[in-house]
């Protein structure tokens, strides 16, 4: 009875080793399979990447061609779709300091999709040449990608090379103060029609507190019915505020504003002939005193 059960157990050994064997020459085929079915397809021009479909909140934010350039992608010598390394795609494309996020997809059989988001300027750095700001501090060149005229202008006072603007954003307290300002502004513009021209923070903490102040330089626009015709007016300010209180100033200067607009008025209506748009001569109006404002119209 033991020795029938013994030649039982052996007989179940070796079958269950012939078949551990068998399912792991299979496995090892299908794998040696699998990978040359794999690697034959890297090297099939019919998965060569043709086409580059992008989308975004934007519609074509950037051209197709600077995308190709990014990821190397050419014609004369096209890239397999399936050899393409969509981690090492993004990365690429992040090199740009133009593109804040990005999502790629493989679309087979020679399609790459790419969802990415650009940054959304809000300011020119005065301090460089052809250099944008977003809301966090990221810079970025304008030219080509961006066509913004009427944006305002930051100046920091900054005496640095600009050497790579794909680094960390800008985080001083110069930038903070002007990202407050610009808030500050946009409140005030809900009253008022202005153009924010530029925000001069470049002596906001300078070591002497008697030359610390803030610049700001406004053009307000108005459509002014005259007896004669109706007049498009630009009425430009600079304005000198103190750093502690700004908002308070600001505040401030609305009060002033009404008065000023109808001294503007007054001028406009004493003359006969005038040709639209009419742009006034400027004034400089510090608010740096409480409850003090000294005006100086240049005429």
């Amino acid at each position: 009875m033991d020795k029938n059960e013994n030649i039982k157990k052996r007989k179940l050994f070796i079958w269950s080793l012939i078949a551990a064997i068998f399912v792991a020459c299979m496995g090892l085929f299908s794998f040696v399979f699998i990978h040359k079915y794999y690697e034959t397809r890297k090297v099939d021009p019919k998965y060569s990447i043709l086409s580059l479909v992008q989308t975004g909140p934007k519609k074509e934010a950037l051209a197709t061609r600077y995308l190709c350039e990014l990821l190397e992608l050419s014609f004369d010598k096209p890239t397999n779709l399936y050899s393409l390394d969509l981690k090492w795609a993004k990365e690429k494309l992040l090199t740009s300091p133009v593109i804040e996020k990005v999502e790629l997809k493989k679309i087979f059989p020679n399609t790459l999709f790419i969802d990415y988001t650009t940054r959304t300027p809000i300011a020119w750095l005065y301090d460089f040449e052809n250099v944008l700001i977003d809301k966090k501090g990221h810079l970025f060149p304008a030219h080509p990608f961006f066509s913004t005229k009427n944006l305002p202008q930051i100046y920091l006072g900054l005496n640095l090379e600009m050497e790579n603007m794909n680094e960390e954003p800008l985080n001083s307290m110069e930038i903070k103060l002007a990202f407050s300002l610009l808030n500050c502004l946009k409140q005030l513009k809900e009253n008022y029609n202005f153009q924010i021209k530029r925000i001069d923070v470049s002596q906001a903490l300078a070591p002497s507190y008697g030359k610390r102040q803030i610049v700001l330089m406004l053009e307000h626009e108005k459509l002014i019915d005259h007896p004669k015709q109706k007049l498009f007016c630009i009425f430009p300010h600079i304005l000198r505020l103190g750093v502690n209180d700004f908002s308070k100033q600001l505040g401030n200067y609305s009060v002033l504003l009404n008065k000023m607009m109808k001294d503007y008025e007054k001028q406009l209506f004493s003359k006969r002939y005038l040709k639209s748009p009419l742009k006034f001569s400027q004034r400089i109006i510090d608010l740096r005193m409480e409850k003090v404002a000294f005006i100086d119209q240049a005429e």
